[in-house]
């Protein structure tokens, strides 16, 4: 995969919100997630492959820095 093109790289403070679609991608998201919401929790059970990812109206992002930060989009 291509390295991403930051549109307001000015330094520093770039970033990018991405959908994600990409393998690369999907796995960083997860991982956040995974990390974030259960593990820094105490808590077990994190499914990656759980439905509201990929239904309709639900839109995966990651968004780029120098690190990655993710969120879904729920339009309802």
């Amino acid at each position: 995969m291509k390295e991403p093109r930051f549109p307001n790289d000015e330094g520093e403070d770039a970033w990018m919100v991405v959908q994600v679609f990409a393998d690369e991608h999907w796995n960083a998201y997860h991982d956040i997630r995974r990390a974030v919401l259960f593990e820094a929790r105490g808590l077990i059970g994190y499914d990656a492959n759980h439905p509201d990812d990929r239904r309709d109206g639900h839109f995966p992002l990651l968004l780029l820095l120098k690190t990655l930060r993710s969120v879904r989009l729920v339009l309802t």
